[in-house]
C-alpha cells in the first residue's frame, strides 16, 4: 500500500500528538450528581450524538467519567465506527475511549 501524503499546506502529525485519552473516574457517581451512563449499545452508527443511554440509578459499576464537548469511540468492532460526541456528563463502559 503506498503512502498517503497529506494536502498542500497540511503536515502529517501523530494521533496522540492532537488528542489525549480521557482517564477521569468517580467513585460515586450518583453522589457527585451524575445520572446517565452509556455503554457500547448506546452508540449508533452514524449518528454523531448520544440519542439513548442508561439511568446510573438503576444500578451500574462504571466510574470513568466523560465530559459534554468530548468524543466516545467504540473499542470493540472499531471497523463500526461508533462514535459520539457528548453534550452532557455522565459515566461510560470499559468497551468505550473517550478522547
Amino acid at each position: 500500500m503506498a503512502e498517503r501524503r497529506p494536502k498542500p499546506g497540511w503536515r502529517k502529525v501523530k494521533f496522540g500528538d492532537v488528542v489525549r485519552l480521557s482517564k477521569a473516574r468517580c467513585a460515586d457517581p450518583l453522589a457527585e450528581g451524575i445520572e446517565r451512563f452509556v455503554g457500547l449499545e448506546h452508540l449508533e452508527l452514524g449518528e454523531l450524538g448520544i440519542r439513548s443511554w442508561g439511568n446510573v440509578a438503576d444500578g451500574v459499576t462504571f466510574t470513568s467519567v466523560f465530559k459534554p464537548g468530548q468524543v466516545l469511540f467504540g473499542k470493540r468492532r472499531a471497523y463500526q465506527r461508533k462514535v459520539a460526541v457528548a453534550d452532557f456528563d455522565g459515566v461510560f463502559s470499559g468497551d468505550i475511549y473517550v478522547l
